[in-house]
């Protein structure tokens, strides 16, 4: 499941400057083979971090999720030098990351090591006897 698209990137960011980051052949247009790229890579990272704390793919997508997609891939799509607003942007979003992973901020979904991420099962462990064998 894609945690965001070119559409993510063009609302929350206007389709001006998502067309300008993407648009290398000067049509005017915003390419959106280009953003797919930025943010499918941007997604491997974003993964990287989530994977520590969070059984993958996630089954719904938290809207800080996508927030934190669209800041890094913003990041990703500039060739040239980004603004101190855009690094500032994504250097926010890889802390939160990083949050996410040590278990600081929850994304309020079950974590790799709760029940319900592990299927919801119960599972019990005998113990091995200490008396042997006797029936009453």
């Amino acid at each position: 499941m894609a945690y965001a698209t070119a559409a993510s990137l063009a609302e929350r960011f206007g389709e001006r400057e998502i067309i300008q980051l993407t648009d290398r052949d000067g049509f005017g247009v915003l390419d959106a083979a280009r953003a797919a790229q930025v943010i499918a890579e941007v997604e491997a990272e974003v993964d990287g971090y989530l994977g520590r704390r969070y059984r993958l793919p996630l089954a719904t997508v938290p809207p800080l999720v996508t927030r934190l997609v669209c800041d890094l891939a913003r990041e990703a799509l500039y060739t040239d030098a980004p603004t101190e607003t855009v690094t500032a942007r994504a250097a926010t979003a890889r802390r939160i990351l990083r949050d996410i992973a040590s278990g600081v901020v929850e994304l309020g979904l079950p974590s790799d090591d709760t029940p319900e991420a592990m299927g919801g099962g119960v599972a019990v462990r005998a113990g091995t006897r200490i008396f042997g064998g006797l029936d009453y």
